[in-house]
């Protein structure tokens, strides 16, 4: 009977065991977040987190990491939640300590036992002169605690996605299946995976959350997050309410939408000819656009043969004709090549660009884009006011912009500040250079980049003397 009572009573002890174990993983608690980007993550050797010897601050397209003693460089960080109290951690870094270099490879298995921190352990894989070794690393850390300080005043992680990339074509990385986002606020989605499908209908951005909104024409409206937009890649997770868990999608730039895989309509060298051409570069400059025609499918023009004579005409009417309306000469459009053609543009004024082809005397036009010239949705000026000191004065009558004070020192294009996204009203920006010993400063300029239509207004330049 003692046996029996001491059989039970060990097996209630397991239980308990167990279930304290999985309440700690399992439970309502689920502090683990699915993603630290734009969160602070602080790392200590003890409970002292006073003693922190890293901080961690990891922005959508930057990372940043900060020591109390020295300087950090070659930076990497990855996390990867595995369950509702914890997560993966794997973060390098170097530190120079005079001529000297030690690299840091910390692999680290972290609890939440919080919303804002909790314990890790793992190893710290440190190298140096040639030798490697391999030792323990254990603590505490804080997560999200608002405190930014050891930052420079930019790591907010709140304004990282430059939506001006927006306007393009993507393809899924794992399946046939293509994105495309127009100027004009629509979307079409290509999916050619199980047979030819395809969904239309308007999005809309939100910049303070990098949140995108399509609305299809049935209705049905879903929200996605986009973790990176640059120049050649999407990557935007989406969140499943019933399964509480993020979907993540990766896309890449591409030069096809998918409806060339549409049995039912035209394909490859078949295309529409209205489509054939477009006007894909946009720079406004005061009195001024530049812009190049490309082809929609370059693959298809291989040899300078095939390769098609186009210009643009332009006028303040929708529809410009080369009859009644302005127009370039026609020049050879080389897949290859990006040459930008500038036209002559009265301010705040509203043109349309529309590329066309002649041969044999037939005309051809091609699809016409909308461009507001400088002045009439946005105005700006940079001047001096000081000893290497300029203001920016910029007012904005409708659009969001993503606005940045650009020039040219020494011959070399420079980019000095990010001053944001702006949308309508005034407002002011100053500035005050570091100027080195051999620079010479050519010009500065207040640079607007359009996230609805990607195309790109320049103020006119500044010309500040180095005092």
């Amino acid at each position: 009977m003692k046996t029996i009572k001491f059989f039970l009573f060990c097996t209630c002890l397991l239980m308990i065991a167990c279930g304290d174990k999985d309440g700690a993983e399992d439970g309502l608690s689920g502090y683990a977040p699915a993603s630290i980007i734009g969160k602070d993550l602080s790392l200590s050797r003890d409970s002292d987190m006073d003693n922190w010897y890293v901080k961690i601050l990891q922005t959508r397209n930057e990372l940043k990491m900060v020591a109390q003693d020295w300087e950090l460089g070659n930076l990497s960080c990855q996390y990867d939640k595995t369950g509702n109290n914890q997560a993966k951690l794997k973060i390098s870094y170097t530190i120079t300590i005079l001529d000297k270099q030690v690299r840091h490879t910390e692999e680290l298995d972290i609890l939440f036992t919080s919303e804002h921190g909790g314990t890790f352990s793992g190893t710290d894989k440190v190298s140096s002169d040639g030798n490697t070794y391999e030792q323990e690393a254990s603590g505490y850390f804080t997560f999200d605690t608002g405190e930014l300080s050891d930052f420079d005043d930019e790591a907010t992680g709140d304004e990282d996605v430059d939506f001006s990339y927006l306007c393009n074509s993507w393809k899924f990385r794992s399946s046939e299946k293509y994105l495309t986002f127009y100027p004009d606020k629509t979307y079409l989605i290509v999916t050619n995976d199980n047979g030819y499908r395809e969904e239309r209908g308007s999005y809309r951005i939100d910049v303070a959350t990098s949140l995108i909104y399509l609305t299809s024409d049935q209705g049905t409206t879903k929200q996605y997050e986009v973790d990176l937009l640059i120049k050649n890649e999407l990557e935007w997770r989406q969140y499943n309410q019933q399964t509480g868990k993020y979907s993540y999608e990766t896309y890449l730039y591409s030069d096809k939408n998918g409806t060339e895989n549409n049995p039912g309509g035209s394909s490859g060298t078949e295309e529409s000819e209205s489509d054939v051409l477009y006007v894909g570069y946009v720079y406004i400059r005061a009195e001024r656009i530049d812009f190049i025609i490309r082809y929609k499918n370059p693959e298809n023009y291989t040899s300078d043969s095939k390769y098609l004579k186009a210009g643009l005409c332009y006028g303040t009417s929708p529809h410009p004709t080369i009859t009644k309306d302005r127009k370039t000469s026609k020049s050879i459009i080389d897949p290859d090549e990006d040459g930008c053609t500038t036209i002559s543009v009265d301010k705040s004024t509203i043109y349309y660009l529309r590329p066309y082809t002649e041969e044999n005397g037939k005309i051809t036009y091609y699809k016409e884009i909308e461009v507001a010239s400088f002045g009439k949705y946005v105005d700006a000026n940079v001047e001096s006011v000081g000893k290497n000191t300029v203001k920016a004065n910029y007012t904005i009558t409708s659009g969001t912009y993503k606005v940045s004070l650009e020039g040219v020192i020494s011959g070399r294009l420079q980019h000095f500040a990010d001053i944001g996204y702006k949308g309508i009203g005034e407002g002011s920006y100053t500035y005050t250079f570091d100027w080195g010993f051999n620079n010479r400063f050519d010009r500065i300029s207040l640079i607007f980049r359009d996230i609805n239509t990607g195309y790109t207004y320049e103020s006119d330049p500044c010309y500040p003397a180095q005092q």
